[in-house]
C-alpha cells in the first residue's frame, strides 16, 4: 500500500511510520501541519527545512499545510488530497487513543477519499514505549507544559531513564496529552529506513513513480479490455484514455501537430523499427560514435547491404588519449576501434596528428562534410547512457536534415527527465525513449513520437491484427496502426500516463535539477579520491578504479556496502572507445529523483573505504 503520514517530527508519528514500512507498504508523503507564515510547524515549532530533509530521507514529498486556525481543517483537507493524487491510497497518524483527535483523523480523511490508518490505535503506553525505544531511533524533548514538566527537560534525549522517572511522577511517558514534545534526529531517522542504496537509474528506474503500481493493478482488475476490437462502450472508453496519454506525452515534449505516439515493447524494437524500415541496399546513415548497441548492432546486422558513417567530436580526456582506428570491413561498413599512435592512420592512410583537449565538441562542419547523396537516414544519440553527456549541436541537425530530404531519429531513451526536450525545435522525424527509465514508469513499454509525413517512408517491422481494416491483407497505412500490430501493452500504457501525471506534478525541472545537482556532489566527490578517474555529466557518474578491478569493487559495493550499480560495458562500447574506458568499461552510477544527499555522502565514503583494502 501506498501511503501518506502525518508527520510531526515526534516519536509517535515516526514509529507510527516505521510499522507501515516494516510490513512492506510505501511512503508517498508526509502531510506538515504547518502555520501560515511558512516557518514552522504546529504544536512542535520545527522549522521547514527539518521537514524537507526527513522527506528526502523517506523518499518522498513533503506537503505543507500552511495554515491558521481559521482554515485548518480545509487545508489538511488540502494536503490529504494532494497526496491522493501523488498514489497514497491512505493517511497515517501516530495518535494513540485520544478518542476527539482519532474522530477528526477519521473525518478529514472520510471527506477526502482516503483510508485512515492509525497503527498505534489503542496500544498500552509501556508497549509503544518499548516499541520505539528497540527502534535505537534517538529523539529529543524540544517542548513541555510547564505546567506539568521542568523546561530544564527540553534537550534531553528520550529514553529508558526518562521514561522511568515520568512515569513515578505519574506522567503520561508518551506525552499524549501534550505533557511535552519530541524530535527524532535525522541521523537516526537515516537510520531507520536505510536498506540499500540503488544507483543504476539509466538501467531502470527505481523506485518508480508511486502512482504506477496501484493503476496497473487496478486497471488489470476492473478494465483490461481490447482497444479497436470490441464493439462496446468499456472498449471505446480505454480507447480514449490510451489517446490521452498518447495526447500528454507529445504534450510533455512539445511535439508540434503532425506527430503520432508509438507504443512498442522496447526502445530496442523501435530503434530497430525505423532503421530497418527505412534503408534499402546502397543507403547510407551517419550515426554519432556513441550509440547503444540497440542501433549499433542493427546497423551491424545490416552491413550486407549499407554503410555508415560516424560523427566523432574533437574529444580528448585529460590525462588520456584515445587514437581511433578506421577500419573498413568487408561488409562495407565503417567500425572504430582503440589503437596505439603508431597503428593510428587517417582516412587518408597518414598518421594522425593529435592535440590534446579536455573537451568534448561536435561540430556541424564536421556534420556536414559526412553527408552524400546516399545519405537516407541519420540517427543520433541525445544523451549517452555511460557518462549521460548531452549533444546539444544535435539540435540544429533536424535543419540540415529537413533542407537535404534526410530521415533524422533520436535515440532520446536516456534524456527523459535528464534535459529539456523540445520536438518543435529538435525536427526529429521520430524521437524514441521508454517509460521505465526517465519517466519512472513500468518495464516492457516503449514510445515513439513520430512524424506522420515521415511514417509513410518506413515500413512496418511487425505485420499481424490491429482491430482496424481486417479485411485488406496490407497493414494500415494510419498512424498508430501501422506499427502497433497485436495487442499492444494496455496496463504499462496506462501505467505510463500515470508515471506522466506524477511527473507533471513534481514538474519536469524540479526532477531534472535534483538529479544534477546530486550528480556533480557525486562526482565532486570521487574526484578526490586517489586512484579514481571520474566522468560524467547531469545524473551520471563513470568511474575507473586505477590498479584495481572494476567489476570486484561494483561486487563488493553491493555485498557489503549494500550499494546496487552497474559496472562494465553498458550496452554501450562505442562510447566506451569514446571516453578510453575500452575494454574494461566502467563503474557507473546513474542517479534518480529519488536518490538524497545521504546516499551520495555515504557512496563517496564507501568508495574510500573499498578501493583501501
Amino acid at each position: 500500500m501506498e501511503f501518506a503520514a502525518s508527520f510531526s517530527g515526534g516519536k509517535d508519528s515516526t514509529l507510527a511510520i516505521k510499522r507501515m514500512l516494516d510490513k512492506g507498504h510505501r511512503i508517498i508523503a508526509i502531510i506538515v501541519s504547518s502555520k501560515k507564515d511558512k516557518l514552522a510547524s504546529w504544536t512542535h515549532n520545527i522549522d521547514r527545512d527539518y521537514f524537507k530533509k526527513a522527506a528526502e530521507i523517506l523518499r518522498c514529498e513533503v506537503i505543507f499545510t500552511d495554515t491558521d486556525v481559521a482554515d485548518y481543517e480545509s487545508n489538511f483537507e488540502k494536503a490529504l488530497m494532494k497526496s491522493k493524487k501523488l498514489g497514497a491510497q491512505a493517511c497515517i497518524f501516530g495518535d494513540i487513543d485520544i478518542v476527539k483527535h482519532i474522530e477528526w483523523n477519521n473525518r478529514r480523511c472520510k471527506n477526502s477519499g482516503i483510508e485512515c490508518i492509525h497503527p498505534l490505535l489503542f496500544e498500552s503506553r509501556d508497549s509503544i514505549v518499548e516499541s520505539f525505544i528497540k527502534t535505537g531511533i534517538e529523539a529529543k524533548i524540544i517542548k513541555v507544559d510547564s505546567k506539568k514538566l521542568s523546561k530544564d527537560l527540553i534537550g534531553k534525549i528520550y529514553g529508558q531513564k526518562l521514561i522511568d522517572e515520568m512515569k513515578k511522577n505519574h506522567i503520561d511517558p508518551c506525552g499524549e496529552n501534550g505533557e511535552f514534545h519530541t524530535k527524532v534526529e535525522l541521523n537516526s531517522l537515516r537510520k531507520m529506513v536505510f536498506k540499500e542504496v540503488y544507483v543504476d537509474n539509466a538501467s531502470t528506474a527505481f523506485p518508480k513513480a508511486s502512482t504506477i503500481g496501484k493503476t496497473m493493478s487496478d486497471f488489470i482488475d476492473n478494465d483490461s479490455y481490447s482497444i479497436n476490437r470490441g464493439s462496446y462502450m468499456k472498449s471505446y472508453n480505454l480507447s480514449s484514455k490510451v489517446i490521452d496519454v498518447r495526447d500528454s506525452l507529445l504534450k510533455m515534449t512539445n511535439a508540434p501537430k503532425g506527430y503520432s505516439c508509438i507504443f512498442a515493447p522496447s526502445a530496442t524494437e523501435l530503434i530497430n523499427l525505423v532503421i530497418r524500415g527505412s534503408m534499402e541496399d546502397g543507403d547510407e546513415i551517419i550515426i554519432d560514435d556513441r550509440i547503444h548497441n540497440s542501433a549499433w548492432r542493427t546497423i551491424k546486422s545490416l552491413n550486407n547491404t549499407i554503410s555508415s558513417k560516424i560523427w566523432f567530436p574533437n574529444y580528448k580526456i585529460k590525462n588520456k588519449t584515445v587514437f581511433y582506428n578506421f577500419e573498413n570491413d568487408k561488409k562495407g561498413i565503417e567500425k572504430f576501434i582503440l589503437g596505439s599512435p603508431e597503428e593510428f592512420l587517417n582516412k587518408d592512410g597518414e598518421k594522425a596528428k593529435y592535440v590534446e583537449k579536455s573537451i568534448c565538441e561536435y561540430k556541424i562542419e564536421d556534420f556536414k562534410s559526412l553527408i552524400t547523396d546516399r545519405t537516407k537516414v541519420v540517427f543520433l544519440t541525445l544523451v549517452d547512457n555511460i557518462t549521460g553527456f548531452y549533444n546539444k549541436n544535435v539540435l540544429e541537425i533536424g535543419k540540415i536534415c529537413k533542407e537535404k530530404g534526410i530521415l533524422l531519429f533520436i535515440d532520446a531513451v536516456q534524456a527523459i527527465c535528464e534535459v529539456d526536450i523540445d520536438l518543435k525545435r529538435l525536427e526529429a522525424d521520430a524521437l524514441i525513449f521508454s517509460s521505465h527509465i526517465g519517466l519512472m514508469g513500468p518495464e516492457g513499454i516503449a514510445e515513439m513520437l513520430i512524424k506522420d509525413e515521415s511514417a509513410k517512408k518506413i515500413n512496418p517491422l511487425i505485420y499481424g491484427g490491429t482491430g482496424s481494416q481486417s479485411n485488406n491483407p496490407n497493414m494500415p497505412v494510419l498512424m498508430p496502426d501501422k506499427f502497433e500490430a497485436g495487442t499492444i501493452n494496455l496496463p504499462g500504457v496506462i501505467a505510463t500516463g500515470a508515471a506522466v501525471d506524477f511527473i507533471e506534478y513534481l514538474g519536469i525541472e524540479n526532477i531534472i535539477e535534483k538529479k544534477h545537482r546530486l550528480g556533480n556532489m557525486l562526482r565532486e566527490g570521487l574526484s578526490k579520491i586517489e586512484g579514481l578517474y571520474v566522468r560524467g555529466y547531469g545524473s551520471f557518474c563513470s568511474v575507473m578504479v586505477s590498479g584495481q578491478d572494476d567489476a570486484m569493487i561494483a561486487f563488493n559495493l553491493d555485498m557489503i556496502k549494500h550499494i546496487m550499480c552497474r559496472v562494465g560495458i553498458q550496452c554501450s562500447p562505442c562510447t566506451h572507445i569514446s571516453e578510453g574506458s575500452f575494454p574494461n568499461g566502467s563503474i557507473r552510477f546513474s542517479l534518480g529523483y529519488f536518490n538524497n544527499e545521504y546516499d551520495v555522502e555515504y557512496i563517496i565514503k564507501s568508495m574510500k573505504e573499498l578501493i583501501s583494502i
